[in-house]
């Protein structure tokens, strides 16, 4: 069973989700990690409820799914992909990019 999230966190009204990369490479006793800040992709339209769960049709997804194959569809994408995806919004957090660790086992 799942529940959609009806008042999700949200940047300046719009739904977003972060996507960031951690690699872990092991040479025994060693470990490095290293880790991208990632991006934060934006929804094209203001997030709302109206309408959630009544018969919506496409445009809903618009507000709902941040997926690229999605957002790509919309009539404005071309004007607006500029501000969908981000790597300089305040939600993302930056760590050093290289951290070591002493052990693998």
């Amino acid at each position: 069973m799942q529940k959609y999230l009806e008042d999700p966190l949200l940047v300046d009204g719009y739904k977003f989700d972060i996507r960031c990369y951690l690699l872990v490479a092991c040479n025994d006793p060693h470990y490095k990690a290293y880790f991208h800040p990632g991006y934060c992709r934006m929804s094209l339209e203001k997030y709302t409820v109206d309408g959630f769960g009544k018969g919506q049709d496409a445009s809903s997804a618009f507000v709902h799914l941040t997926n690229a194959a999605i957002q790509k569809k919309h009539a404005l994408y071309e004007q607006k992909k500029e501000n969908q995806v981000s790597t300089s919004f305040p939600c993302i957090i930056r760590p050093p990019p290289i951290v070591y660790v002493p052990s693998c086992s």
